[in-house]
């Protein structure tokens, strides 16, 4: 029988936050206005993970940690959740996708992609990651390492400039 190295560090994180929760402090977000704590275990599809929530100006989170969990979509190739904050890579759609898949027009003038996960069963290209997940169910786009490479980037997109250090 194979252990599942991962799968325990997991869960013991998540054992170790329901342990200590009620030590924590409680907030009440800003945007849902659901009573939370800052950090802590979550669910999107069946699948438990912990997220923790940085902090607005007024000292409290924008979501509770149910509504972050709600906020997760599936894979558009593979079916997997993409949680907030995951990063993600638009593909172009194929015949008969299916229904959960999400659709992301990168530019007015660009054509509507499909956003799938950065594992590296479904993306095509190493470094091929176009942006992150981000609330409230958006794409925060930035250049990909290949469109930083070819100059694909046009004057006037919405693109961080990333200059490595030899």
């Amino acid at each position: 029988m194979k252990i599942n190295r991962q799968k325990i560090k997991v869960q013991l994180k998540i054992l170790w936050f329901a342990a200590t929760s009620v030590f924590r402090k409680t907030y009440i977000a800003n945007v849902c206005g659901h009573r939370t704590k800052r950090k802590g275990a979550t669910v999107a599809f069946g699948e438990r993970y912990v997220m923790g929530m940085p902090l607005e100006k007024n000292g409290r989170p924008d979501h509770c940690l149910e509504c972050i969990g709600k906020m997760a979509i599936q894979c558009g190739w593979c079916g997997k959740p993409i949680r907030v904050g995951d990063y993600v890579t638009p593909y172009s759609p194929k015949p008969n996708m299916p229904e959960y898949a999400r659709y992301h027009q990168d530019s007015p003038k660009g054509p509507r992609t499909v956003v799938g996960c950065c594992r590296s069963s479904c993306r095509e290209i190493p470094g091929d990651e176009h942006g992150q997940w981000l609330p409230p169910g958006k794409v925060a786009r930035c250049a990909s390492l290949i469109e930083q490479l070819t100059g694909a980037v046009e004057a006037g997109d919405e693109c961080p400039v990333i200059i490595a250090k030899a």
